[in-house]
């Protein structure tokens, strides 16, 4: 009998006819690897899923049309919406009408700047948010384009924190800096910031007050 497969000697033992022993231990040493791969791509899945849903930080990712590709469960916890009811939709839906203009201020001020074609880091602002039974809470977004190749943006990615306590406390502040604490009337402080800020812009217009 005449067989036209060819086997490299080399791979050939001592008595066998097809190199059967070299083949299993090289198929066995392929599918440990695989196990390896595979583990390794689980537990970094795992990572991933720790360090983005079990955090009070929403992270999210949108496309180049501010569409909504992703967002974590933190979401849900803060504003209500189940990520189904937000994957879709456009962030401006995510704020309110102050919020949506905020937003459109960042990135008409990103454009001017000539952000849309040079590399940038994150960019952070303060926007309030709508939630689902109709309360209002503020974040601070950290935004940051994703650029294919050639530099284009193709979507976005960033990290939304909460910081209503901090707003609130904020204005706090600022209503006891300018206002009186028992009639809530406008104080001197106030009255000399305003003059301030009508001195600096009359400097600035050259109008001088006019």
């Amino acid at each position: 009998m005449h067989s036209g497969i060819s086997i490299p000697y080399h791979l050939v033992r001592d008595g066998e006819v097809y190199p059967l022993a070299v083949l299993e231990e090289r198929n066995r040493a392929l599918e440990i690897l695989v196990e390896e791969r595979t583990r390794a791509l689980h537990e970094s899945q795992a990572l991933y899923r720790q360090l983005t849903e079990d955090t009070m930080d929403v992270h999210w990712k949108a496309d180049r049309d501010l569409r909504i590709t992703y967002i974590s469960p933190a979401d849900e916890r803060l504003r209500g919406y189940a990520a189904a009811e937000v994957v879709g939709r456009h962030v401006y839906e995510m704020f309110t009408e102050e919020g949506v203009e905020t937003v459109k201020q960042v990135i008409r001020r990103s454009t001017e700047a000539g952000l849309q074609t040079a590399p940038v880091g994150f960019l952070t602002f303060e926007v309030p948010h709508r939630c689902k039974d109709g309360r209002v809470l503020w974040g601070e977004v950290m935004s940051k384009p994703d650029r294919d190749a050639q530099g284009r943006i193709v979507g976005y990615h960033g990290i939304t924190r909460e910081i209503t306590a901090r707003k609130l406390l904020e204005d706090r502040v600022h209503d006891l800096a300018f206002y009186d604490a028992l009639t809530g009337l406008p104080n001197r402080r106030l009255l000399l910031d305003r003059l301030a800020q009508a001195l600096a812009a009359g400097k600035r217009s050259g109008l001088n007050g006019r």
